[in-house]
């Protein structure tokens, strides 16, 4: 059974993209884990870039998703970072 990660909120400088990109790169043999990662900001274009150019299947990216969701999104995750 997979390991779900989300992150969600801003995507921006304080959050050291690059960092979580390093990171999905050396995650991608560990094929138990999913990463959910949902906002936006000034770096979301690296993020968007990295999935547009690599095509992992362990992440997913989305810039909002309804509100209406978002109890039932946190709660099937395992891991969640705001």
């Amino acid at each position: 059974m997979k390991k779900i990660f989300i992150f969600g909120g801003n995507i921006g400088k304080p959050q050291d993209v690059d960092s979580i990109i390093k990171y999905l790169e050396a995650s991608k043999k560990d094929k138990d884990e999913l990463f959910l990662i949902i906002g936006s900001g000034t770096d979301y274009y690296k993020l968007k870039n990295y999935v547009n150019n690599n095509h992992p299947d362990d992440v997913l990216l989305m810039k909002t998703v309804p509100k209406t969701d978002c109890n039932r999104i946190v709660a099937s995750c395992d891991f969640v970072f705001f």
